[in-house]
Order: structure tokens, then C-alpha cells, then sequence
């Protein structure tokens, strides 16, 4: 830095010919980012100076070079006599310095913090004076840096090595350290510095409204605001008027206290009185909103439909906190309820909300106003009123596709969702990482009516997750927050197990019970998924759900009052000839006098096509297990889901159990119910189940649910008996064949 500074000094030798301008005054009087602030620059030549083409600019130090986007333009100055002095007003001023630089001894040469200084520059480009570089201004007199370290510093202790901006309050329009250059000009307080944006010395009479800034809409509950103004060149004797919606007071001073309704809007106008006349007037416009209850996110965005954008609200009902992120304090919530969920970001980056959340916190009475940035809503905080009710929520995410992600990205928005079926990501190369803030496209196998592949993008928006991480290669589960840019719909993975390995794909012979149960968890149900669309005001009742104890647990809908729509899914699987081409389930109902009929569809992997109906409003019989069984030969060759659908009213309950995809031959053509070929009883069985057929037993076999083979018998009689005695308590399969047919139904085992 040090031999930078001594090319700066032969550009300063060079135009002292022509005139020298120096910077004389950075100063923040009122100690405020949106009052007084201005920089003061005086002629000290001894000549005129055409200041057309010359420019202010922020110097970095450490820089080769100055930010050139930080310039303003001092061409409106026209000719700077000597010893004239000039001031750039507030926006001005904050454009070419951003950072106040730091404290430094007058014997210094360079500012030894490399903080951000302030330098003035010819039509030439060559830099005429740097702020904050002692003796370096070419004039052989005082810098501006000891003067105007002075008024700004005032009591702070010389030896401090950070100019802190909360030290800016002290003001002293006088000749200090025997700086004669300084020029103390205009002798007014600094209040009377226009803070608006303007160049140049003025004898212009002017008021300028410093607060509160023009169509500000006030956040409801607030009681009162100050109005302040400055004044430039008031005339000795003038007073200041205010008019308030019409209503005038006169002879005020700044600041004016204006007591605020919510709901209400207010003209503000500020004027110069004169004996009677108005010589300078300023005014603005500006509201207090008011609060609108809305019950969820839900009835919050059913609002913003009817009156836009940028109004206040208060959630009165319980959100569900799914992701947190300390970037703009921001929070991604959603409904609690699960029949209809809507998300939302809390955008805090004020700070306003002190609480600390928590993924799955619920949360009730936050307080803010809406937002769009980027085609995302967001919910910016003006209280810290959000109350923890409850913690430790499971959050379900909701099943979408991909293609109606893309189609309808608001529905999604800020919910935590999971892609259906498994994506691949196009990156993959079993090699390249993940990096932070960057999209990744994903397709699921599908297309669009064109023939374009279904995709879309997951993006990295939580920095430091996926450090180092290689993009998998093989099928994934992708689950996060969802998320769009102008429209785009995007996927934010919270967590590296957001995205996993497909377990969940099934092949040939795959069978779920629901049985086993790890960590409180029912395993196989874990690849299974619900839309639930009906009455949960009954806790589990009124939709799908687990029912039953580990080793007797399964699928079931329990009971509901009103209409509903719902569905369970299973995982996807491939259709293949002879290997995966026949199901099985078992079911039964609760009442054979309040049957809940169910359908058996085919869906597509992705659940964006219905393939077919195995079965239409299938009524099972009461308290008995029987079993079904399906050809799927008819849809060789496809990744299909199969849904469990049921939308009646005023009904009892219906239940699942043992879904089970192999071959159709080895699973049989008739379920037991319809056969008058054989029955079977008892069942459940304790010791001996007895088979008797109206031909010729040809062979039995009994296996467990994972389809091994434990007895196998060729009875060639009518009547038959098999002991399972030894075989342990549970649920198994009795697989029969008489004059050719085969015949599978399940027993339990006491």
C-alpha cells in the first residue's frame, strides 16, 4: 500500500495546477441511516475548478482499483470557485461509502484496518484526494482526516481502533487542530443539511421530510410516529407548519409526535411559514395497516387471492415449524391440519422473532405482512408473538409428482413434500459433488403429452448439507421443502437422509405384513403412502392409517361420518410375465352391516396415470380374512402403484393385511369364497385344520408369510387334515390343489 500511495501523490503534484478540491467533512449529525447524512468537498486552489466529468468513488483498500458502480457524478457543480465548498446530501453520500473507515494516527500513512475510504477523482480519472490518508492531499497543509476525525470522534478515546457509527453524534462546525483549509460553511446546525439527494452547494430555501418514508405502511398497533424534517436557508423569523390530513398546527418543531389509528392513512404536509407566506413545502403519504385474522395458512393465501399482496395478518391457529435456516432468520411452516396444508417462509431479516424454533414446533398467533419475492410468498415478522403450543410434531410429507409440482408449484409451496416414485438426478456421474446453492435436475421416468421427460430441479439452498457429497448415481427417494423461483418449482432437501436410496422397489416375490415393528416403527409401512382427503376431525379415524398390535397389525380405514376420498398406495413395482404378475392381498370388514366398499386400482408409478380397475366397490366379508387374488398380466411390462380406494359415508370399517406380489400361477385363479370345489375350517387353527374338496385333495402346502414352504403333503383324498401344532402363532398360507386348480387362502395360528 505504501508505494500505492506514492503514485497518488504525483497525480496530486500534477493537478494542483489547475485547482485542488479536497474532502473537508463526512458526517452523520444525526446518527441515523436515514437523516443528514453528507460529504463536504472545498475548492483550495486558489482558481475555479469546471468540476464537469469529476466523480466521487469508494476506495477499497487493498484494491487496485476503486468500485467504479459506486460513483456519483459531480458535473451538476459546474465551476467550484476558490474556497468555495459543496455538499452531497445523504444518497449521495451512502452510495460511494457504505462502511466509515477506521481510526488511524495522523502520522499514518495508510489506513492500517483496510476498511473502505472515500477518494474524489478528476475528468481524467486521476485521483485528487483520498479521505483518510493523512498529508497526502498535496497541499502541504492540515488533512481533512485530523478535522474531520475530530468532529466525528469528539470524547472517543484516540487510541480506539474502530470508528464505530454509533459514534457519530457529536457536532463542531469550528476550525480544529488548526486546519485552515476547513471551511465552516454553512454556519447552521447540521440538521439544516438537506438529507435528500442533491449536489452541490445551494441558497435554495427548502424542508425535506425525513420520517417516515413515503407510503410506508406502519405496522398495526402502532400508537404514534415522529415526523421529522430538515430545512435548508430558512429565512430569520420563519416557522414551520404542519398539515395532517388537512388539519393544520403551526410554529412545530421536528420532531413532530402524531398519534396513529390502525386502519387509517395520513397526509403529512411540512411547510416553511414566512410571515404568512409558504416559501418551501414537503410532504408524504403513509398508513397504518390493520390486522386481519386468518384461522391457517390456508385461509391466510385464500386472502391474499381476494386483496393481494402486502397486507397484515395473524395466524390465530397452530402452524408446523419443517425447517429452519439462520440465513434471514428464515422459518418454513404449514398447516397442521392434513386434509388441507398450504406453507409459508417467514422472512426475518430484521431479527424480529427472538423465540427459537424448532423443526416440528407448532405454533400459534404470529404476527406479520406478505410478501412476493421471486414468485415466493413470504410472511415478513413485525412482532415476536408466535407462541410454542407444542413441540415434537411428525410432519408427514405430502405425496406430489413431478408433474403436478411443476403444474401448480404455489400448492406445494413451503409444505414439505416427497417426490413420488424414485428420480434420478442427470448430474450423476459418480463422481461430481453437490455444491451449495446450486440446481440439480431430477426426472422420475415419466413424460408429458409431448414426450418430454418430467423433471425438475433440487437445489442446495442449505448451505454446508451436502459438503463434499457425490451425487448419486442410482434410483432415490428425495423428501424437503418446496420451494419455486418465478414459477419454477424447486425441491430443498433439509438434511443428507432427504435423499436416500429407492428400498422401496420391489421385485419379484415381495410380500408386506405390516408385522414387524422396529424402533416403534412398522417397517413395511414405511414404503407405503396415503392420500388422505376425508374427515380427520377423530384423530386416526376418517382415513387410512395402522391399525392392531405388532404381529397383527395392517392397513385400515376406521369409521367416518362424513364424505371422504381416500386412498392407500403401495410402492411401485415392475410387472414381468411369470414373476411379478399376480397379487394377493387379505382383507375383511368390521360390520357386514355397515360395509365399506373398496376399489383395487392401478396407477402408474408416479401416479400421474390411472392404468385400470382389478376391482370396483369389493365388499369382504366380517371378521374373517379371505384372500384375493389378481392377474396383472394385462399391464406386463409396467412400474405401477397399486391404490386402495374408498369415499363412502356412514359406514363402519374395512382392513388390509399380507400384500403380496409373485407369479399369477403359483398364486392360483380362485379366491376361497367363490370356490364350491372345497372348505376349510377352523380358523383361526389351534392344532388340526381340516380340508375337505368334492374331488381329490391333489397336494397341500402350508407357508409362512415369506412364502417358504413348511409342510407339503398329497392327500388324494376328499377330506383331508393337516397338523400345525408345531408351527408357531401367526398368519400363513394353505396353497391347494384340486383336479388342477390352485387355490391360496390364508389361517392364523393360535
Amino acid at each position: 500500500m505504501k508505494k500505492l500511495y506514492y503514485i497518488f501523490l504525483s497525480f496530486f503534484a500534477l493537478n494542483l495546477s489547475y485547482g485542488q478540491i479536497i474532502i473537508t467533512e463526512i458526517a452523520d449529525p444525526n446518527n441515523a441511516a436515514n437523516t443528514g447524512r453528507f460529504v463536504e468537498i472545498h475548492n483550495v486552489s486558489g482558481v475555479d475548478v469546471d468540476m464537469i466529468g469529476w466523480e466521487l468513488k469508494r476506495w477499497t483498500n487493498g484494491n487496485a482499483e476503486p468500485t467504479a458502480s459506486s460513483a456519483i457524478d459531480l458535473s451538476s457543480l459546474g465551476n467550484l470557485q476558490s474556497g468555495e465548498t459543496a455538499v452531497i446530501g445523504k444518497s449521495g453520500f451512502e452510495e460511494v461509502y457504505g462502511f466509515p473507515p477506521s481510526i488511524v494516527s495522523s502520522s499514518a500513512s495508510v489506513d492500517s484496518n483496510g476498511d473502505d475510504q472515500i477518494a474524489v477523482f478528476d475528468s481524467e480519472g486521476n485521483v485528487i484526494d483520498i479521505f483518510g490518508v493523512p498529508g497526502e492531499d498535496g497541499t502541504g497543509t492540515c488533512h481533512e482526516f485530523e478535522d474531520g476525525r475530530v468532529e466525528r470522534k469528539a470524547t472517543v478515546a484516540s487510541s480506539n481502533s474502530t470508528w464505530n457509527e454509533a459514534e457519530w453524534n457529536v457536532w463542531a462546525d469550528s476550525t480544529v487542530n488548526d486546519c485552515t483549509t476547513h471551511i465552516n460553511s454553512p454556519q447552521t446546525a447540521p440538521d439544516d443539511y438537506d438529507p435528500g439527494s442533491w449536489i452541490g452547494a445551494s441558497s435554495e430555501i427548502s424542508i425535506s421530510i425525513i420520517t417516515p418514508v413515503n407510503n410506508t405502511i406502519l405496522s398495526p398497533g402502532t400508537q404514534s410516529t415522529e415526523i421529522s424534517w430538515s430545512t435548508l436557508n430558512p429565512p430569520s423569523g420563519a416557522g414551520v407548519n404542519i398539515l395532517v390530513n388537512g388539519t393544520e398546527t403551526a410554529n412545530v418543531t421536528s420532531p413532530f409526535v402524531l398519534q396513529l389509528q390502525d386502519g387509517t392513512s395520513y397526509d403529512v404536509t411540512v411547510n416553511i411559514d414566512d410571515n404568512g407566506n409558504v416559501v418551501a413545502s414537503d410532504n408524504v403519504s403513509f398508513s397504518v395497516g390493520i390486522l386481519t385474522q386468518v384461522e391457517d395458512i390456508t385461509a391466510l393465501r385464500a386472502d391474499i387471492s381476494t386483496n393481494g399482496i402486502g397486507n397484515y395478518y395473524e395466524i390465530t391457529g397452530e402452524s408446523y415449524v419443517n425447517q429452519t435456516d439462520s440465513y434471514k432468520n428464515r422459518k418454513w411452516i404449514q398447516d397442521s391440519n392434513s386434509s388441507s396444508v398450504s406453507g409459508m417462509l417467514i422472512y426475518d431479516e430484521d431479527g424480529i422473532i427472538e423465540t427459537t424454533y424448532s423443526i416440528g414446533d407448532g405454533v400459534t398467533g404470529l404476527q406479520g405482512y406478505t410478501a412476493e419475492v421471486y414468485g415466493t410468498l413470504r410472511f415478513i415478522p413485525f412482532s415476536d408473538s408466535g407462541i410454542i403450543v407444542s413441540s415434537g410434531n411428525t410432519i408427514a410429507p405430502r405425496l406430489v409428482s413431478i408433474s403436478n409440482l411443476n403444474a401448480d408449484p404455489d400448492t406445494y409451496e413451503s409444505t414439505l413434500i416427497k417426490i413420488a416414485g424414485s428420480v434420478e438426478f442427470s448430474d450423476a456421474d459418480g463422481t461430481t459433488t453437490f455444491s451449495n446453492g446450486s440446481n440439480y435436475e431430477i426426472t422420475d421416468g415419466s413424460t408429458d403429452t409431448e414426450g418430454v421427460a418430467n423433471s425438475t430441479s433440487v437445489r442446495t439452498e442449505f448451505y454446508g448439507v451436502f459438503n463434499s457429497t457425490i451425487i448419486p448415481s442410482d434410483l432415490q427417494i428425495v423428501v424437503g421443502v418446496a420451494g419455486q423461483y418465478n414459477g419454477a418449482a424447486q425441491v430443498y432437501p433439509r438434511i443428507l437422509s432427504d435423499i436416500e436410496a429407492d428400498e422401496c422397489y420391489f421385485k419379484e416375490g415381495f410380500t408386506h405384513n405390516f408385522d414387524v415393528v422396529e424402533e416403534g416403527l412398522v417397517v413395511d409401512a414405511a414404503c407405503w403412502s396415503t392420500i388422505n382427503q376425508g374427515d380427520a376431525a377423530s384423530g386416526s379415524q376418517g382415513f387410512w392409517g395402522l391399525f392392531g398390535a405388532p404381529g397383527a397389525i395392517n392397513w385400515g380405514i376406521y369409521y367416518t361420518s362424513e364424505a371422504h376420498s381416500d386412498y392407500l398406495i403401495s410402492p411401485r413395482f415392475s410387472i414381468v410375465d411369470g414373476i411379478t404378475d399376480g397379487l394377493s392381498f387379505f382383507g375383511y370388514q368390521q360390520d357386514d352391516g355397515y360395509p365399506e366398499p373398496i376399489d383395487v386400482l392401478v396407477f402408474d408409478e408416479n401416479l400421474n396415470n390411472f392404468l385400470g380397475t382389478l376391482s370396483e366397490d369389493l365388499i369382504m366379508p366380517e371378521a374373517n380374512t379371505d384372500n384375493y387374488i389378481f392377474d396383472l398380466s394385462a399391464y406386463e411390462g409396467e412400474d405401477v402403484r397399486i391404490a386402495f380406494y374408498t369415499d363412502t359415508t356412514d359406514q363402519w370399517a374395512v382392513f388390509i393385511d399380507d400384500f403380496q406380489v409373485t407369479s399369477f400361477s403359483s398364486l392360483g385363479t380362485k379366491t376361497p369364497n367363490q370356490s364350491i370345489t372345497f372348505e376349510y375350517f377352523p380358523n383361526p387353527v389351534k392344532d388340526e385344520l381340516t380340508l375337505k374338496a368334492q374331488a381329490n385333495i391333489d397336494s397341500i402346502e402350508v407357508l409362512n408369510i415369506l412364502g417358504q414352504s413348511l409342510i407339503s403333503l398329497s392327500p388324494s383324498v376328499m377330506e383331508a387334515k393337516v397338523d400345525m401344532s408345531s408351527l408357531q402363532t401367526g398368519a400363513y398360507f394353505v396353497r391347494l390343489s384340486v383336479q388342477e386348480t390352485m387355490n391360496t387362502f390364508r389361517v392364523l395360528k393360535n
